[in-house]
């Protein structure tokens, strides 16, 4: 809960769905509406083509939290590779590994 509350983590990810289904629900409510009052152009588009702009729109959000994720998994990588490497061990260490061969 502290990761949300801090923004460590994402919560948007998980709401785009939501966020999708209730605007498609209230599109598709909306076009119906315009059906019944007689605008039957209007009320089609927002039936059909509407909710298609509306899921283009939320897969482009979804795309900028897919390139988040790829960006903190490339920096975790690079602090990965940049650290120092261990240290060699001692000179004893060493012989005494290699007198037990």
């Amino acid at each position: 809960m502290d990761e949300i509350l801090s923004f460590n983590r994402l919560i948007g990810r998980m709401l785009i769905p939501v966020i999708f289904w209730g605007g498609v629900v209230l599109m598709v409510g909306l076009g119906v509406q315009w059906l019944f009052q007689g605008s039957i152009g209007e009320g089609l588009v927002m039936i059909f083509l509407v909710p298609l702009i509306w899921r283009v729109g939320c897969e482009v959000v979804l795309v900028l939290f897919k390139v988040y994720d790829q960006i903190k998994a490339l920096r975790a990588t690079l602090i990965q590779l940049t650290q120092p490497p261990a240290a060699p061990p001692e000179v004893e260490e060493y012989e005494e590994v290699q007198l037990r061969r």
